[in-house]
């Protein structure tokens, strides 16, 4: 499923930010900011998105292909094509939460 994010703050606060955000699983994903220079999650980082994980007070979700969220994800599951960082239980190999 696609999850879109209406931010509501003003234009000004945003400054470049989109108004929507499109995110997929399986979506191609680049790090635009350095998270953990030292594990290798850093600005131009590549990978691709494995889980969306809600905010838990986001409302039920309906069987729509497109969703459009009411509130930030969690975190997102990206598998990296490089890390150093050590494999984390419960998730595969390279895969590491980002938070939005």
């Amino acid at each position: 499923a696609v999850a879109q994010y209406l931010r509501k703050q003003r234009r000004t606060k945003r400054k470049h930010l989109p108004e929507k955000v499109l995110l997929a699983v399986g979506m191609k994903v680049m790090v635009t900011s350095n998270l953990a220079t030292d594990l290798d999650i850093a600005n131009g980082s590549r990978g691709e998105v494995v889980k969306i994980v809600l905010d838990p007070e986001e409302p039920p979700l309906t069987d729509e292909a497109v969703v459009e969220l009411k509130r930030l994800p969690a975190y997102v599951l990206v598998r990296l094509d490089r890390t150093r960082m050590p494999q984390l239980p419960g998730l595969e190999e390279h895969v590491v939460p980002i938070e939005p």
